[in-house]
């Protein structure tokens, strides 16, 4: 689960994020973020709202410095 990026995520890093190309967050947002150490493979992402509503995900994936 990862929602309210602002509870997880590490302020500290929000630079390394712009390097990266990613789209600034706001801070009050309720985005989701995270960053994540990961070997090369196949993953999947799963993207859920908690009431069960439809909607549209984008899912953005990047290397960072």
């Amino acid at each position: 689960k990862n929602d309210d990026w602002g509870d997880e995520f590490l302020f500290q890093r929000m630079d390394v994020l712009e390097q990266a190309g990613a789209s600034p967050l706001e801070l009050e947002s309720k985005d989701a973020a995270m960053i994540r150490e990961l070997q090369p493979g196949l993953y999947t992402v799963i993207a859920s709202d908690f009431d069960g509503e439809e909607g549209i995900a984008l899912i953005e994936v990047f290397e960072l410095p």
